[in-house]
């Protein structure tokens, strides 16, 4: 498979609402063959950028990976040639470190609804309120 249409459609999934499963083997290709060399205005995607890693890391962390999203983490930061790029993966180290302390000590939450005032018939688990109350 073409490392570069991997990426591109593997961040796509990465990016979509209901369908992030999809990513991880996706990302997992375009891996394999990454180059600081890519050239995004090539047709033909002998190679996949840099980034790869960086997303490859976000699609481990959203299955709950931690360890190797950090090894992908660690891994762009130090191929990476982009300014922020050692800012951008230990962001992220630390995201995953606080998930991880976070699953070790697990809450035990009850939902419950409030008066019909409040909930509408709805789950309205994020409700948006504007900030001139229009909303």
């Amino acid at each position: 498979e073409n490392p570069y249409v991997a990426y591109c459609t593997g961040l796509c999934y990465l990016n979509s609402i209901n369908e992030k499963s999809k990513a991880f083997s996706l990302l997992k290709i375009a891996s394999l063959n990454v180059s600081k060399e890519h050239d995004y205005e090539s047709v033909s995607g002998q190679n996949a950028p840099v980034e790869t890693w960086l997303f490859l890391g976000d699609a481990y962390r959203l299955n709950n990976e931690f360890r190797e999203a950090i090894r992908c983490y660690q891994r762009y930061a130090s191929i990476s040639e982009k300014p922020k790029a050692g800012e951008t993966a230990m962001k992220r180290i630390r995201e995953c470190n606080v998930a991880r302390l976070l699953q070790s000590k697990p809450l035990n939450i009850k939902w419950e609804l409030l008066d019909k005032s409040v909930n509408q018939g709805i789950a309205n688990f994020n409700p948006v309120i504007s900030s001139d109350g229009t909303i």
